[in-house]
């Protein structure tokens, strides 16, 4: 579940929709916790607050149209939002791919965030672009552009 091979089964993505500054609640990433350890001490409070007041930790403030391309079994959450204007609210178009050489790694004390009906639909990339293709032809939506 935790790599111990350096294999990637999981790759996620923020991709911000608007410029994102420190005020927004960024992403806060918590390095090097992509372990069982980090994530057993994470849901049990009193491990959580020493492990969370003892290690660093980095914000991901992004431009409109930046990506984030994360391992999503690191340690990570939203920041809170402080912005004067309440109304200011983070928008990121979110997704993860799942290596097809591995299972899901999700488990109890940390279920992932793949919705699981999409998970039985198997979609990769290729798919997800015939999907949108199909939602725009059909008045869905303006243009669908494939890169």
């Amino acid at each position: 579940v935790y790599q111990p091979d350096g294999k990637i089964r999981l790759i996620a993505c923020f991709l911000s929709l608007q410029d994102i500054d420190a005020t927004m609640g960024p992403t806060v990433f918590i390095p090097d916790t992509v372990t069982e350890y980090h994530h057993r001490a994470i849901n049990n409070e009193d491990m959580a607050n020493k492990m969370l007041s003892t290690i660093p930790s980095v914000i991901s403030t992004l431009d409109i149209g930046d990506a984030s391309l994360y391992n999503p079994m690191l340690l990570h959450a939203g920041g809170g939002n402080v912005s004067k204007n309440p109304q200011r609210r983070r928008r990121l178009f979110y997704f993860t791919f799942l290596n097809p050489e591995f299972d899901d790694p999700s488990h109890d004390f940390n279920p992932g965030s793949i919705r699981p009906d999409l998970k039985k639909r198997g979609l990769d990339l290729a798919g997800v672009r015939e999907s949108l293709k199909t939602y725009f032809k059909g008045g869905g939506g303006s243009q669908c552009r494939s890169y």
